[in-house]
């Protein structure tokens, strides 16, 4: 009986055994196909994948070259466009060469100018050498009328007037703006003084004046002095590079320099005793500029500045906006005061 039941436990252990082990297969099998399931799965969605975007290169590399065709297209019409338009007339090769020969004109213009000097370039101009040469002619003018008494009870104010002058001959003639000398042609007793940029100092007299031109000439006993070149101011147009030369604020800024450009020509101002065509500059002009140079890059004179605006009409500010007596203007008047011919100081 027990040799029975340990072999009948032995024979259930083996089968058991055997079906676990058919089991074991069966999932094996499972898992084996579920794999290869997925794989194909994704290998499926991978090439659709892949064949959609080839599919899309495709399309974009016909569309590029049906592109690339209508440009080489256009290329061929626009070249033989040019052909035409080459081909044309002598007439518009002239016209072509005109506007080439313009062009190197301005940029030749544009590389003599300060801001393209190059120093080992004999056409190019330093302004510091152009000054130089020419501030010793420009000079300070102080009109001094000292206080006296009228009676036991009053006693008038002493006044002073200062501004610039450009020295015109060797020997002591001097061009002003007639409103910085007006006060020695209103008081006997005003003491004219110039004041040279050396330092030195000479009593001055009044030769004559132009008012209504703001004019006026006056003259130092005086040998050997640093004359002034006059150029012409015919000549300068909108853009032109100018120099000013003048004692802005009084004597203790003599000498003073600004540079700038013409921002006007022709222009006339709305008032009393101002002449007309008058050159407008940026170069900065303040009180005590007045009857000083206003140059050109070659250090020649082509104005005498007058005046400058401050503010508008509506009463606002206003900057960098100068006049200046055209020389071409100036010179007949001047050569007519030293004559005697003009003289509204009397």
């Amino acid at each position: 009986m027990n040799d029975y039941n340990n072999n009948y436990g032995y024979m259930n252990y083996a089968n058991n055994k055997h079906n676990r082990k058919q089991n074991s297969v069966a999932v094996a099998v499972v898992i084996a196909l579920i794999l290869v399931m997925g794989l194909a799965a994704t290998g499926i969605m991978l090439y659709t994948i892949m064949d959609n975007r080839f599919d899309e290169l495709t399309r974009r590399l016909e569309e590029s070259e049906s592109a690339l065709s209508d440009y080489r297209l256009r290329l061929d019409t626009l070249t033989g466009d040019i052909y035409d338009i080459f081909g044309i007339s002598d007439e518009i090769a002239n016209e072509l060469n005109a506007d080439m020969n313009a062009l190197r004109a301005s940029i030749e213009r544009v590389s003599s100018s300060p801001l393209f000097a190059d120093t080992n370039n004999s056409r190019s101009i330093n302004i510091s050498d152009t000054v130089s040469r020419t501030a010793p002619s420009i000079i300070g003018v102080r009109v001094h009328v000292p206080s006296q008494n009228i009676n036991n009870f009053w006693r008038t104010r002493a006044m002073l007037s200062e501004g610039s002058g450009i020295i015109l001959t060797a020997d002591g003639y001097i061009v002003t703006n007639y409103h910085v000398i007006s006060l020695a042609n209103r008081h006997d007793n005003a003491v004219l003084t110039v004041v040279l940029s050396d330092g030195s100092e000479h009593t001055a007299s009044v030769v004559g004046g132009d008012e209504p031109n703001d004019l006026a000439v006056i003259k130092i006993e005086a040998d050997n002095l640093p004359y002034a070149i006059l150029g012409t101011s015919d000549d300068m147009q909108v853009g032109d590079f100018v120099i000013a030369i003048g004692n802005p604020l009084g004597m203790y800024l003599s000498g003073s320099v600004t540079f700038g450009i013409v921002s006007g020509v022709n222009r006339t101002i709305n008032a009393e005793n101002v002449a007309e065509n008058l050159l407008q500059t940026d170069a900065a002009i303040n009180p005590g500029n007045s009857g000083g140079a206003l140059l050109n890059l070659h250090g020649e004179v082509i104005g005498i500045n007058t005046l400058r605006v401050a503010q508008s009409r509506s009463g606002v500010n206003v900057e960098g906006i100068g006049f200046a007596i055209p020389i071409d203007h100036a010179k007949p008047i001047i050569d007519a005061i030293i004559r005697g011919q003009i003289n509204s100081t009397q």
